[in-house]
């Protein structure tokens, strides 16, 4: 499990409430003195963004990462995650997301600029706002597909274990490689399962992997149609709740790398940091 960032504790010193010099001058003067003198409260401690940054990585040396460098020194390189596809993904989240701008565009248009009669106030105010939602869709959803972690690699060089993740970009036809070490990988959001929901995941990839290769769509059509409409109904879900992802955070780099759990995770991968959050 990745430790957890470190706490600091701050004490503050307070002073008596009763001060010896008080019975030594009990008149209004010293009174008055006393009470208007200017008390300036201790500036609290306050952590700068890179300390953050920097704690959040820090932490003891995970006790399985030895397990994992003696397996990446033998073998060179060693796969620890492998997306699933994301065409359908990417594909929905671009017909979405332009959906929502010609939408907007379109009725901004229609409204405020090529309106044929006058329209009421609070009808033109009710359409702007709704364009303005509509835009603002889009472009969250067009931004999901950016930062799609598609492989994660641990690989041997000079004398120490490298993390490889390939990412997919916003464009298409681009990904972006990035080279960490295991401490600089934290995990920022991982899946909350309850145990029944894993034990019943682990006896159905039992039954399934134990079941033969599973037929072709023309064999059995109805379960290939059912599969596919399974497949387009969890994508379309994904792109508004964002589930089965996890947030992983990379030292040295701003914001947050998504990874889908529907794919393939390495047991290695939970040297480097724990995945699954079990609600009681």
């Amino acid at each position: 499990m990745f430790p957890r960032p470190f706490a600091f504790r701050i004490f503050h010193h307070q002073l008596p409430k009763c001060s010896p010099f008080r019975s030594q001058y009990p008149n209004s003067t010293w009174r008055y003195f006393t009470s208007s003198a200017p008390r300036r409260a201790a500036k609290p401690a306050q952590s700068s963004a890179a300390d953050e940054a920097a704690l959040r990585f820090a932490g003891r040396r995970p006790e399985g990462l030895g397990q994992l460098e003696r397996k990446v020194a033998k073998e060179g390189n060693v796969l620890l995650f492998q997306a699933p596809s994301h065409t359908g993904y990417r594909f929905g989240a671009y017909c979405l997301s332009g959906f929502c701008f010609a939408y907007a565009a379109y009725n901004s248009n229609a409204i405020f600029r090529n309106s044929s009669s006058p329209l009421p106030r609070w009808m033109q105010a009710c359409v702007g706002t709704v364009s303005i939602l509509m835009g603002v869709m889009g472009t969250v959803i067009l931004l999901r597909t950016a930062r799609l972690v598609k492989t994660i690699n641990a690989f041997w060089s000079n004398g120490q274990t490298h993390v490889r993740f390939t990412v997919r970009s916003m464009i298409p036809s681009r990904k972006v490689v990035i080279d960490v070490e295991p401490r600089q990988i934290a995990v920022a959001r991982r899946l909350v399962v309850s145990p029944e929901s894993m034990t019943a995941v682990q006896s159905a990839e039992m039954e399934h992997t134990s079941q033969a290769s599973k037929p072709s769509f023309f064999r059995n059509p109805a379960k290939g149609i059912s599969i596919a409409f399974w497949h387009l109904f969890r994508t379309i879900r994904q792109l508004f709740t964002e589930e089965d992802f996890i947030n992983l955070k990379l030292q040295g780099h701003s914001g947050d790398f998504r990874m889908d759990s529907n794919g393939f995770v390495s047991q290695h991968f939970l040297s480097i940091g724990s995945l699954v959050t079990y609600t009681r």
